[in-house]
């Protein structure tokens, strides 16, 4: 039988979702321009880091590979299962900022070239959600005995409510 190697660890997947959410921040501060596929690079970073934050609260409360890839990309179910586990993601914004992700494929289509109407989170609604996630995986993670570095904060003031 072959051994299967697993980086899958709660540390890894925070180290993981920290370079992706600073990636976001760092294209947040300097987005230009209304509409189009402008803010894609910059959603499609926060999405991503969000996903791997909650898989970090999954993987702490003990929760296998093939357990989280069973629950899919799915933002809802992914905050849902991390809720049941301990996570304590509860704020009506952060919801439906989950929910809003999940609607029409916006995962995917923060990726690829789509055409029609479709609604998206803002950048700073993302932000600020990633921001909480981040802080409440952080939380479960040490509760599971991980020493884990503390998030990195939300984006400044004066980034939080541009427009473009």
């Amino acid at each position: 039988m072959r051994a299967v190697f697993t980086s899958t660890t709660p540390i890894g997947f925070i180290n993981k979702a920290e370079a992706y959410r600073a990636g976001a921040q760092l294209l947040a501060k300097d987005l230009t321009g209304f509409g189009g596929w402008a803010g894609d690079p910059t959603r499609y970073l926060y999405y991503h880091g969000i996903e791997l934050y909650l898989k970090a609260a999954l993987i702490s409360a003990g929760k296998t590979e093939a357990q989280l890839k069973a629950i899919g990309h799915s933002f809802s179910k992914l905050a849902n299962e991390s809720n049941s586990a301990g996570l304590g993601l509860s704020h009506a914004e952060d919801l439906k900022i989950m929910a809003l992700i999940d609607a029409d494929q916006n995962y995917i289509r923060s990726r690829y070239h789509y055409v029609g109407y479709f609604s998206t989170p803002t950048i700073q609604a993302l932000d600020g959600t990633a921001h909480s996630v981040a802080t409440l995986s952080v939380q479960m993670v040490r509760r599971s005995g991980q020493r884990v570095r503390t998030p990195l904060p939300a984006l400044p003031l004066e980034y939080r409510f541009q427009t473009g």
